[in-house]
């Protein structure tokens, strides 16, 4: 007996899972209450500690979209990764599992990328929130503008540093062979970074506001407060530095300049100057060596970071008297 053919779905939607017990649930129940439902939902569960696992079971008994794989925990661009090799859809989608989507996404997504079928990628906006907001949360739907570009020039204009914000042609990915890198904080940023300045593709820009951002306060102060997590922040912004660096196509395009200034200004000015108010630790010391190591001038006018404008002097002047100047005014502040 011949087995029905099998009909891949439109969009398959990769959600890497990782200790998110609180939050799993929310993204869930937005996309399984989509009005579209051609849809596959890839979850892979990347070693988490809490129940994220059993809450992420538990959806698949009841939920035969939804795909899971359990495997040790390796990062969110490994678990992207596992995801992109198994999804069967037409496009991706890369959600973030503390995050969710709008009411309808699909059905609009869908709608757009059926009319207009030869884009690769379509970029859409998103809507900030805190945990208590979400409950009360009204969202606005602009008039919708679409913006239909042509990347013929390896630009980054238009390119999000989120790859949450975009929809992918799943085989325009795996024809460039496009990977997210591992041992990288900043790899959605990298991954679009290698993508629009190494290719040439059509792609659509849309003010739809389609996803749901949580902004989780409490985590991202912690973090900073780590010397280890600084580091790896540091390193990852340095190899993005490296990166735009090397590119010679894009050294006369202004929103590349700023792009390229402001990488490194982030680690440059913004990570030394945490890692200075920290205590004298391994990674700490570490991150000092490798900011003074890969040090360039960076323009004293504009606003590429938060810091002040004799900071800014000072960095551009002698990187060791802008150290100096720090510590004296922790040295102040704890008088």
């Amino acid at each position: 007996m011949k087995k029905a053919p099998h009909n891949p779905p439109f969009f398959s939607i990769i959600i890497p899972v990782y200790n998110v017990d609180k939050y799993i649930k929310d993204c869930l129940d937005s996309i399984l209450i989509q009005s579209l439902q051609d849809f596959e939902v890839i979850l892979v569960n990347d070693g988490s500690t809490d129940n994220s696992g059993e809450i992420c079971n538990n959806y698949a008994v009841d939920n035969a979209c939804i795909k899971i794989v359990h495997k040790i925990n390796s990062g969110t661009a490994s678990a992207r990764n596992t995801g992109l090799e198994i999804a069967e859809g037409r496009y991706l989608w890369f959600v973030d599992s503390d995050d969710l989507i709008t009411e309808n996404a699909l059905f609009d997504l869908e709608k757009l990328l059926k009319e207009y079928e030869n884009i690769s990628i379509l970029n859409f906006t998103k809507i900030d929130f805190k945990d208590p907001e979400l409950k009360t949360l009204t969202i606005g739907f602009p008039e919708r503008i679409n913006a239909l570009v042509k990347n013929t020039e390896n630009s980054i204009d238009g390119m999000p540093s989120n790859v949450c914000f975009s929809i992918y042609n799943r085989s325009f990915l795996l024809d460039k062979n496009l990977r997210f890198e591992q041992d990288n904080v900043f790899e959605d940023e990298f991954f679009n970074l290698k993508l629009y300045t190494n290719y040439s593709f059509n792609f659509l820009n849309t003010n739809l506001p389609l996803y749901l951002y949580r902004r989780r306060e409490e985590e991202n102060k912690t973090s900073l407060k780590d010397s280890k997590s600084l580091y790896e922040k540091c390193l990852s912004k340095i190899k993005l530095f490296q990166y735009v660096s090397q590119i010679k196509a894009n050294q006369t395009n202004h929103n590349f300049l700023s792009y390229k200034k402001r990488v490194y200004a982030e680690y440059a000015l913004y990570f030394l100057e945490l890692c200075l108010r920290q205590d004298q630790t391994e990674y700490t010391k570490k991150t000092i060596a490798i900011i003074k190591k890969n040090i360039r001038k960076i323009p004293i006018e504009g606003n590429y970071f938060k810091t002040s404008q004799i900071k800014r002097v000072l960095y551009n002047w002698n990187p060791d008297i802008f150290v100096g100047y720090i510590k004296l005014l922790i040295l102040i502040q704890k008088t």
